[in-house]
């Protein structure tokens, strides 16, 4: 299979699937030129591109290749048609599903049944259990309207059915953490109810002695931080000798320990409470806590808080418990700073992670909502696309962008006065100083009083920004009334950077060394950013990004995978029939808002995802009565590899008689954050609904109120 020929015909079809990144820019350069290839260009050309935009073209090119072989002078779809009836082993015209599995997997080899029967299922419109040849041939070449508005064959459609080969890698996800070998003593959760810890709180601290429990965190305090029932909710575990058999209760432990992820400036684990019943095994037990905590909290350090009690015989003073100081201190705590709560003197000793094996790595932090978007615009591109559309898929993202595009006209914009000829200058410089005179005086206002108004002809050659043919397009026309706001406001959008300049591939390169955007969009093909706009050859750029990390405000982990978060809103829509569900995460005025889209069939297209949303979100009605509790999640990942595409109405975008392209990125993963073995279970009240696929997230901020509209919107499918 050395060399290979690709008529026009061909050529034509893996153009019209081609989603642009570097990869697919230079693939379309190579199948424009010569008609003979040898499948090594072919993928040298495509090199370590990832998503359907390579893929396809590979996987079309080398369908053709298998299929018909590599001697045929032309490869054509008549070519390809012909070949298929060889498949046809019975001769009687049809294909059934084991025929249909030897042509598949000769294709793609990482098909399985399961899929093939999905194949089956969609081009078996007489569900006979039989296809023509004739008809499978027609469906995987014929194109069909996919959700980006492009061409896309039967042949794309199978690209979904192995997304670990075809569609962007999921975020690395860390192993559980391995549970630290229990040497003298061992922690075991309480796995209760929050509504009971009180009453077995109490129970139990009347069997720890008082001089350790004098200088322990007390009930009303851990009360206090039970409200929190997210990832910086509180563990609670009993601690037990390692060789125990029965669970331990509040009447048989050996101590407690109350922990939790604190982050402030800096992140780190607050042992909020810890008592033992017996002072000699108050050494023991300690290093146990410290060893699950660092096993699971992704800190440096841990701080623990001794306070001071009152002497036991001298009434009136304060003392600090001396043997537990110099066992912490043993352990390697040391004096951090002095503290005081309602009058009580406090003394915080700190523990710093050390080196393996005395302490285990440090585990990755999991956010629980990692959300990333990138949009690079380019006004005056010298490359024709075959993809096209009317706007990026995020609208407010893209809305940043055109501001910022507006901006920097205005900043390269002459003066007014420069305009103006000679007589005309020296009128406006007179004017000018008079006014400026007439303020520092005081007679600005008589001065103006005097004055009487003429009326200026417009200008016809300054272009407008609003379009008239906006409203024509949702997506297009949403993005423009985003970017009116911010120049009229002259502020910007919560979360997101953008910036415009002439030199649109240094942007970017700058761009992408940003730490946090950099790992949050590994594998989606930023890396050929640069290298694709500099071959774009623009005459400037605007680069808009956004990374947020959240965690939820509440949840509860049903397992690995699986969890449910509270309710904090439902809402209906007269235009949708499923409820829409607001959830709270940690940061106040930020919400995760689910959009149910399961059994539907009106699913809005990729470009229309955001302005749809929108709409539905400002016709929303809160409920009073919420109808569940709590919605059911599983954690996934939603992403989109680098895709450029060219835009077919720049007017629509307030700038009229530019060539703009925008090439765009996004990754949304959500979980339930990280291990937290101690947490307590919540009390359920009320049903909890578990959402399907598809549905839609939208990420609401407080600051946009005014707006109107989410921040970001995605569809997982």
């Amino acid at each position: 299979m050395e060399k290979f020929h690709v008529s026009a015909e061909i050529r034509q079809y893996c153009e019209s699937v081609v989603l642009t990144n570097a990869a697919g820019i230079e693939v379309s350069r190579l199948l424009g030129s010569p008609s003979v290839l040898t499948l090594g260009d072919l993928r040298g050309a495509i090199g370590a591109a990832t998503g359907r935009a390579a893929d396809a073209i590979q996987l079309v090119c080398y369908a053709s290749v298998v299929l018909v072989g590599p001697d045929s002078e032309t490869i054509t779809v008549a070519t390809i048609k012909a070949q298929f009836r060889e498949f046809d082993q019975n001769g009687d015209g049809t294909m059934n599903r084991v025929e249909l599995i030897d042509v598949l997997k000769l294709i793609m080899e990482s098909l399985n049944e399961p899929e093939v029967d999905r194949v089956l299922c969609d081009m078996d419109r007489k569900s006979n259990g039989v296809i023509k040849c004739s008809e499978f041939v027609d469906w995987l070449f014929s194109p069909d309207e996919s959700s980006c508005g492009a061409s896309q064959s039967g042949l794309l459609k199978l690209l979904p059915l192995s997304p670990k080969t075809f569609l962007p890698p999921a975020r690395p996800k860390p192993e559980r953490p391995i549970e630290p070998v229990a040497r003298v003593f061992k922690l075991v959760p309480l796995g209760v109810e929050k509504g009971a810890v009180q009453d077995i709180f109490e129970e139990y601290i009347q069997r720890v002695p008082r001089r350790i429990a004098s200088g322990a965190e007390k009930w009303k305090t851990i009360r206090s931080a039970l409200a929190d029932g997210g990832p910086m909710g509180l563990e609670l575990f009993w601690i037990q000798h390692a060789d125990a058999a029965s669970p331990p209760t509040a009447s048989t432990a050996e101590g407690l320990a109350v922990f939790r992820l604190k982050k402030l400036s800096t992140s780190y684990g607050q042992l909020l409470h810890f008592t033992v019943v017996d002072m000699d095994h108050y050494q023991h037990a300690m290093d146990a806590v410290r060893a699950v905590m660092f096993t699971y909290l992704p800190v440096k350090v841990i701080r623990f808080t001794l306070w001071y009690a009152e002497d036991q015989e001298e009434e009136g003073k304060y003392q600090l418990n001396k043997e537990v100081e110099a066992v912490l201190k043993k352990l390697g705590f040391r004096w951090f700073q002095l503290t005081n709560s309602c009058g009580v003197r406090g003394q915080v000793m700190q523990r710093h992670r050390g080196e393996p094996p005395d302490d285990p790595e440090k585990p990755l932090e999991i956010p629980c909502i990692e959300l990333c978007l990138g949009q690079v615009w380019l006004r005056g591109g010298a490359l024709e696309l075959s993809l096209r559309g009317s706007c990026a898929q995020s609208l407010a993202l893209a809305g940043s962008c055109l501001q910022s595009f507006w901006g920097k006209n205005a900043a390269e914009a002459p003066r007014p006065e420069s305009l103006l000829d000679a007589h005309s200058a020296a009128a406006w410089a007179v004017a000018k100083e008079g006014v400026a005179q007439a303020f520092l005086s005081g007679e600005l206002d008589g001065m103006l009083s005097s004055l009487k108004p003429v009326k200026f002809e417009l200008i016809d050659d300054l272009p407008s920004r609003i379009s008239t043919k906006g409203e024509s397009n949702r997506a297009a026309a949403l993005a423009l009334s985003f970017a009116n706001s911010l120049d009229a406001s002259r502020s910007a959008l919560p979360e997101i950077v953008c910036q415009a300049v002439a030199d649109a591939p240094t942007l970017v390169s700058k761009g992408l060394t940003q730490e946090s955007l950099r790992e949050a969009c590994t594998g989606l093909g930023v890396e050929g950013l640069p290298e694709s706009v500099a071959a774009m050859q623009p005459r400037d750029g605007s680069f808009g990004r956004l990374v947020l990390t959240l965690e939820w405000s509440s949840i509860s982990q049903l397992d690995e995978s699986t969890f449910e978060v509270p309710v904090h809103v439902a809402g209906t829509c007269p235009t949708h029939p499923h409820p829409i569900f607001y959830l709270a995460t940690s940061e106040a005025g930020i919400f995760a808002v689910i959009i149910p889209w399961n059994g539907m069939t009106n699913i809005p297209k990729s470009e229309q995802v955001f302005a749809t949303c929108t709409d539905i979100l400002r016709a929303m009605t809160p409920m009073e009565d919420l109808p569940f509790s709590a919605v059911r999640l599983n954690s996934f990942d939603a992403r989109q590899a680098v895709e450029t595409k060219e835009i077919i109405d720049s007017a629509a975008l307030g700038l009229p008689g530019e060539t703009l392209h925008v090439s765009e990125f996004s990754s949304l993963s959500v979980s339930s954050g990280r291990v937290m073995p101690g947490q307590l279970r919540s009390r359920k009240d009320g049903c909890a609904l578990t959402i399907a696929r598809p549905f839609a997230m939208c990420i609401w901020h407080a600051e946009m109120d005014e707006i109107n509209a989410p921040l970001s919107v995605t569809m997982v499918a």
